[in-house]
């Protein structure tokens, strides 16, 4: 920490104290960086303490009307055993929650938002946004009910004021109001408000606890001053007709939801990771200590019904008719109400202006804007005084109510869940200053959060869920540019690392087998179109796309060049959709760069087994950018990336190496040629018109040659049934397996061998026998055999779109290389889409 010109390094001896000199940029640079902005900052923003910033808003969010009207009637109905439990419970779940808020306070920089700040920077801005909306929504609610509340014990309070549906929208006017005007004005003043409501309050409530002990019994109105008797019979319960322990624990559970107020004043803390704790806890224990006093105060001092039908079952306002005088308790339940309604509105408020800040929901952004003094939400004050002024019109609101409760139990349940994520991902950057949680009481607080909702109010609980649900989708959907990521990438680290460890190559077995595939790649510009089809047969496997950089790999414009076009990938990737991923090295020759790639592509036991490769040809590629039928997005990335090379970078000799070592490592080759033809948006068929010469087909061709051998075959038959099992292929055309006979007796024998084999392997295929028998084979040279074999290949792909052939291996004398590559170019030139196969594992079985 950087403080006077000082760094404070804290290592693992005792503290110590450097100088900071000019001799170590780099550590004032760190410092700089992470300090944020440092304790104190001089913008003008509102720096509020421990007690004005946290401690009041927490205290004022638990004093409530409760304390005043139902305390005494919940005694009454479930006795003080039972409402103390019920105390417990609710502080047990509030205080393993602020356990979670504590530490991911103290985790860094906190600015404004509070719990939705906390939700959304842990589980991201979808769960961060859902939770915001709505507890915006909910401080409406809330902020609404108060000012009823508020007109009623003015009411009460004053009997002789005029009061029909208008004077009391009349009266609500003029009490939001000022409330409002007090948010407007700012924090500061706000707090200042705040201390002198806590204060009437502990005022009232003292005067009101002095009135029971010394004043004289009031037999006939259920006050009989401290009784033992008494006393032992409200241990126990008097639950009148309706009412049980769920019901009344219902009423006393949302209370306690107002002590995490203070969080929310996050952003005009000078210290929000040393205030939060400090303020939440010390309010927790002080309304704690005045709940059980006062619950002790009702059952040792008044009965629960008398025989003149008076007493805590009856009288709401007891407390105000012991304490002398009886003012002194209206102005306390009028402090408090207004003390919630501003919570209410000022908590509101910054929870709308960061979540516009964050740009999670366009509409919203007009209310980011602050004042430019100390950065008030204005704006959104306004709009919640805007909504709240409607919903007064509206008038009785208790169908709504218990949804305010589901929204603080929304944010008590991400809360604890997101401090359990953050706990469980192992994540080296999360080290709280607040130590006294863990995953255990992280994971305690949200099952114990949510199975409060339900118990609570099912109905409630559910629908809460599918409003945030809807959110979270919409959010989700929008997919927002988000600068501060979320746990999810934490955790899937964490699980990928795990099982990388247990995948083991010597566990593995045939039958379950996935494709792993490394396709090579000089330009996507010319290749766009053999990348979305082995895309397509990757099946769950490994797709890794390889791209060399031909350079010096120690000079800075290769590591620009680098920086440069793996960016590239990454948006060509992000933007195609493509589940795969993209290797980039910068090497002295292609060559070894692709020998690089196959040595390093994958993670442990998770390595590409099969290399593709294009076909070697020294003309230019054809640019196939603007001939695809992709979005625009697509195009305009292929449009960055180099032009295509006038000549290959790659020779026959080292394409030719590149294939054997491939070999002699144990990894199967294909070779790709004709796919800059392959444009798949001529290949659907019609739905509404479909004729026998519109089946297009995807060919398997077994050639009877001796240099064929059978891993090869299993190879052609797995990536014809890959093809055929993907959604565009499957649906627009289908799978045939061809086979050749050398005499017209043998047709049908070979037709009935492939049928049996093509079941045996579960191969959903058409089986076809060509025959080809016109002379003996020895009467014909090889070159004939060659030619005879195309034609007859070409006669019968005039539907195909894709060929699967066997790939004849190099031969070993490098002399030799020329007429290999001569031969497969006159082969093949003209076909369809073809994929050349040469295997070295057989991957079909028949076992189970």
């Amino acid at each position: 920490k950087v403080l006077g010109g000082k760094a404070y390094l804290l290592g693992y001896a005792p503290l110590e104290i450097y100088e900071m000199s000019e001799n170590l940029p780099l550590l004032r640079s760190i410092a700089v960086k992470g300090s944020n902005g440092g304790d104190k900052k001089s913008d003008g923003k509102n720096r509020l303490g421990t007690f004005m910033g946290v401690m009041v808003p927490s205290l004022l969010g638990a004093y409530g009307v409760v304390i005043y009207e139902r305390l005494s009637w919940f005694v009454g109905q479930a006795g003080m055993i039972e409402v103390l439990v019920m105390m417990i419970i609710a502080y047990i779940i509030v205080t393993l929650t602020v356990f979670s808020l504590s530490a991911m306070s103290t985790n860094g920089n906190m600015k404004g938002g509070g719990a939705y700040y906390i939700i959304s920077r842990a589980l991201g801005p979808e769960f961060g946004g859902s939770i915001g909306v709505v507890f915006f929504a909910a401080n409406i609610v809330a902020c609404t009910f108060f000012i009823l509340g508020l007109t009623e014990a003015l009411l009460f309070t004053f009997p002789q004021l005029p009061h029909s549906f208008w004077w009391n929208y009349l009266y609500g006017t003029v009490l939001l109001a000022i409330l409002t005007a007090v948010c407007y004005i700012g924090a500061g003043f706000y707090a200042k408000i705040s201390v002198l409501l806590l204060f009437a309050i502990w005022g009232s409530l003292l005067v009101g606890l002095g009135s029971f002990i010394f004043r004289e019994p009031m037999v006939e109105q259920g006050y009989v001053g401290f009784n033992w008797n008494v006393f032992v019979d409200n241990l126990g319960s008097h639950y009148t007709d309706g009412e049980d322990f769920q019901t009344i624990f219902s009423l006393v559970f949302p209370f306690t939801t107002g002590l995490i107020a203070g969080s929310t004043m996050s952003g005009d803390l000078a210290d929000p990771g040393k205030s939060i704790p400090r303020g939440t806890f010390a309010a927790i224990g002080i309304t704690f200590v005045s709940y059980t006093v006062m619950v002790f105060m009702y059952g040792a001092t008044c009965v629960a019904l008398n025989e003149q039908g008076n007493g805590l079952l009856t009288n709401y306002y007891i407390l105000q008719t012991v304490t002398v005088p009886s003012w002194i308790i209206a102005i306390g339940l009028f402090a408090a109400v207004m003390s919630s309604g501003l919570n209410a509105i000022i908590g509101g408020g910054r929870v709308l202006q960061a979540l516009a800040r964050d740009d999670l929901i366009p509409i919203l952004r007009i209310f980011s804007t602050g004042s430019k003094k100390s950065d008030e939400p204005r704006r959104a004050i306004i709009l919640l005084w805007a909504c709240v002024q409607l919903m007064i019109f509206l008038g009785d609101l208790n169908l709504v109510g218990p949804y305010i409760t589901m929204c603080f139990l929304l944010i008590f349940s991400f809360t604890n869940f997101a401090c359990f994520l953050l706990s469980i991902s192992g994540a080296p950057n999360f080290r709280p200053l607040y130590k006294y949680f863990s995953w255990h009481t992280a994971l305690m607080g949200a099952l114990a959060s949510t199975g409060m909702m339900f118990f609570l109010a099912p109905l409630s609980a559910a629908i809460s869920m599918i409003v945030v649900s809807g959110i979270f989708f919409y959010i989700h959907y929008r997919s927002p540019v988000t600068r501060w990521g979320d746990v999810s990438q934490a955790l899937i680290f964490h699980q990928v690392r795990k099982y990388l460890l247990r995948l083991d190559d010597a566990k593995s077995h045939v039958k379950f087998w996935r494709p792993h595939f490394l396709l090579y790649v000089a330009n996507p510009r010319s290749s766009i179109r053999v990348i979305d089809f082995v895309n397509s047969l990757k099946k769950g496997g490994l797709y890794v796309l390889g791209n060399v950089i031909e350079g010096d790999s120690t000079t800075e414009e290769a590591l620009a060049e680098y920086e440069d076009r793996d960016g590239l990938w990454t948006k060509f990737i992000s933007e195609t959709h493509f589940k795969a991923f993209v290797n980039v090295v910068v090497s002295d020759s292609v060559k070894s760069g692709i020998l690089n790639l196959m040595m390093l592509s994958g993670l442990g036991s998770m390595r590409p087994k099969t290399i593709i490769l294009g076909f070697f040809q020294d003309e230019i590629p054809r640019d196939t950018r603007c001939e695809n039928d992709y979005a625009p997005g697509v195009i305009e990335i292929l449009a960055k990336f180099p032009n295509l090379r006038s000549r290959t970078h790659l020779t026959l000799p080292d394409y030719v190496d590149v294939i054997k070592q491939a070999r002699s490592w144990g990894k199967s080759i294909v070779l790709t040629r004709n796919f800059e033809n392959l444009d798949k948006s001529r290949i659907k068929i019609n739905k509404l018109i479909v004729k026998k010469d519109d089946k297009r087909y995807v060919d398997v061709w077994f050639l009877q040659e001796d240099w064929v051998n059978t891993e090869t075959c299993t190879w052609q038959l797995m990536l014809g049934h890959l093809t055929s099992r993907t959604t565009f292929w499957g649906k627009n055309t289908r799978l045939r397996v061809i086979t050749t006979s050398s005499s017209p007796e043998r047709v049908e024998v070979e037709r009935q061998f492939l049928v049996e084999q093509l079941f045996k392997y579960r191969i959903d295929a058409e089986p076809m026998v060509v025959p080809m028998y016109e002379r003996a084979r020895h009467e014909v040279s090889l070159e004939d055999q060659l030619e005879i074999l195309r034609n007859l290949i070409l006669n019968n792909s005039s539907r195909t779109c894709v060929l699967i052939l066997p790939l004849q291996f190099p031969p070993e004398d490098s002399r030799e290389y020329s007429g290999w590559i001569d031969k497969l170019d006159r082969f093949t030139v003209n076909f369809p889409a073809t994929l050349m196969v040469y295997a070295t594992t057989n991957i079909l079985t028949t076992e189970m």
